[in-house]
């Protein structure tokens, strides 16, 4: 385990930053594992995000860290990290820290099974220009913020929980 202090963090600095951490952003090793992205398979407009990853999806790729990025939501994003980076500027580190990561935005799914969203129309976006969409190879380590502002990167064990 290898954990580096960022500084004392409050419960209220310590939701923001799960929060915009799971709306906004991508732990930026993830993002060199790439298994798919826009650039290996076109988006097509109109499509589904089911059809998509219908077409896409390979054995290894990790379906929970899917990323749908849609390019007009990043300066709304980028609004929310600067609020989030000021409510947290009296703990110094962790607002660089929160301030270093990338908006990219990324927008939540409500479930990864592209059957599932089949069903629930509702849940299954459909693609336009401008979006695009990434799946990510099962990660080795994950981060975890600890209540006293330290950051941890454990080994990923499915269903453990830190």
């Amino acid at each position: 385990m290898k954990c580096v202090r960022t500084g004392k963090a409050t419960r209220l600095a310590i939701s923001s930053l799960l929060a915009l951490s799971c709306a906004l952003v991508a732990w930026p090793a993830m993002a060199q594992n790439a298994v798919q992205s826009v650039n290996g398979s076109v988006v097509v407009p109109g499509e589904r995000l089911s059809d998509w990853l219908l077409r896409n999806a390979v054995p290894d790729a990790d379906l929970t860290s899917l990323h749908w990025r849609v390019e007009s939501d990043r300066a709304a994003q980028e609004r929310l990290r600067a609020a989030v980076v000021q409510g947290l500027s009296a703990q110094g580190a962790m607002a660089q820290w929160v301030q270093s990561l990338p908006v990219t935005g990324r927008l939540l799914v409500a479930h990864h099974d592209a059957r599932w969203m089949q069903v629930a129309i509702q849940h299954d976006p459909v693609l336009a220009n401008g979006h695009s969409v990434r799946l990510l190879a099962r990660p080795s380590q994950i981060a975890v913020v600890g209540a006293d502002g330290v950051l941890c990167l454990v080994a990923h064990l499915p269903g453990a929980h830190a």
